[in-house]
């Protein structure tokens, strides 16, 4: 897909103010409200977490189990559920403001997660972790 198209695509969205939009046959909300305005951008853009949505279809098939680690919004972990079965997938996201998103995403998709809303240590110890308001830099560095 060229650029030109994407920023069309991203145009045209947010002409129409919808709410909620359809990638890889999940819905997933791009609320203003509750949605970052770069991953908003990205997710209209169909290039959110591209590269891992391109190898959860190549890799994965029906039964795998999987353990995602950083879920952020859920659109990946949506579409491993699609594909290897819900009960299947467990979900580890330390951003806790992220957990309605997630809730709401699967909601929107007829889900339940296996969501654990902690960051994974290799102790199992808390861990400070840094919330960035646009989520995409969000690290416990």
């Amino acid at each position: 897909m060229s650029i030109p198209f994407r920023n069309l695509s991203l145009l045209w969205h947010r002409l129409l103010s919808k709410n909620e939009i359809v990638i890889d046959d999940a819905w997933v909300s791009i609320d203003p409200g509750t949605m970052p305005k770069l991953v908003r951008s990205l997710l209209l853009k169909n290039v959110y977490e591209d590269h891992e949505r391109d190898l959860a279809k190549a890799y994965l098939k029906q039964g795998d189990r999987v353990l995602e680690i950083g879920t952020r919004i859920g659109l990946v972990s949506l579409l491993v559920n699609k594909i290897c079965d819900p009960g299947n997938v467990r979900s580890c996201e330390a951003n806790q403001d992220m957990e309605l998103v997630i809730l709401n995403n699967f909601a929107l998709n007829g889900f339940e997660p296996d969501v654990h809303m902690k960051a994974i240590t290799k102790a199992g110890s808390k861990i400070e972790f840094f919330k960035d308001e646009r989520i995409l830099s969000s690290s416990s560095i």
